[in-house]
């Protein structure tokens, strides 16, 4: 995902976000992406750790960090030639994931970056 957000090349960042879209399309991925979990502190809205970390919270992390790494890309890419390949990937991945179980502005932020860059 780094070479999605931070390579200096287009057609670099355009293949890289066009093979995390390939990644989260199988169906063993979509397996593992039901199962992670990230249970946030409604107090501070800060994820809760534990000293153990489970298969379910390492996932949702996971799952966490690769949604906002690509709608990062889509709100901040001056290219418009990566701007397909990232909004395929972040469609599969809000395709495979399980909202429910993760923090409840996952969504809205992608939906809004999505419209700030259609508004462009």
């Amino acid at each position: 995902m780094r070479c999605a957000v931070g390579d200096p090349a287009p057609r670099v960042r355009a293949a890289a976000a066009a093979a995390v879209a390939q990644l989260l399309e199988g169906p063993a991925t979509r397996q593992y992406l039901a199962a992670a979990e990230l249970r946030v502190n409604p107090k501070t809205g800060q994820a809760v750790r534990r000293n153990f970390a489970s298969l379910s919270s390492t996932l949702g992390d996971t799952a966490v960090t690769l949604h906002h790494a690509l709608v990062r890309v889509i709100a901040l890419d001056p290219s418009l030639s990566c701007l397909p390949a990232a909004c395929r990937a972040l469609s599969t991945f809000l395709d495979a994931a399980p909202f429910a179980r993760l923090p409840p502005e996952l969504l809205p932020n992608a939906m809004a970056a999505l419209w700030k860059r259609l508004q462009e």
